[in-house]
């Protein structure tokens, strides 16, 4: 699948979310310069619903 990456991480003193935050964000910056964009690039990634209970 050309749209998914696998990473294999070996932590040391960095917690993983520190980790993943400077590969997004590295990405992100390299995606924008090449195609001359702005913004955020995983804006609307992840969703979250607040659901009520029925009772």
């Amino acid at each position: 699948m050309p749209n998914h990456v696998r990473l294999l991480i070996e932590m040391q003193d960095d917690p993983v979310s520190r980790i993943m935050q400077r590969v997004l964000t590295s990405y992100s910056q390299y995606h924008n310069r090449k195609h001359t964009r702005i913004g955020h690039l995983f804006q609307g990634r992840y969703k979250s619903i607040l659901r009520q209970t029925d009772r």
